[in-house]
């Protein structure tokens, strides 16, 4: 089982973090993207959540549990 967490943080540019690391706290991956954009806090979270999904597809790191500490976007559909 792999963690994900995500993080966005907007102030006239956007930045994405994104992390991944074993259960047991073994740095598997990071990243960090700065766009210029202009986004809301909930957009830029939900933004960053979509790379987080992407990063799990695409990298492989199943099964994965997705964390973020966004507050206005509902995950609990997925």
């Amino acid at each position: 089982m792999y963690k994900i967490n995500t993080d966005a943080a907007v102030c006239n540019v956007l930045v994405l973090e994104l992390w991944c690391a074993t259960i047991r706290g073994c740095v598997m991956g990071c990243s960090t993207q700065s766009l210029t954009a202009c986004f809301s806090p909930q957009v830029a979270e939900a933004i960053a959540l979509l790379h987080g999904i992407v990063f799990a597809v695409e990298a492989g790191p199943t099964p994965a549990e997705i964390e973020s500490d966004a507050k206005y976007v509902d995950m609990s559909y997925y």
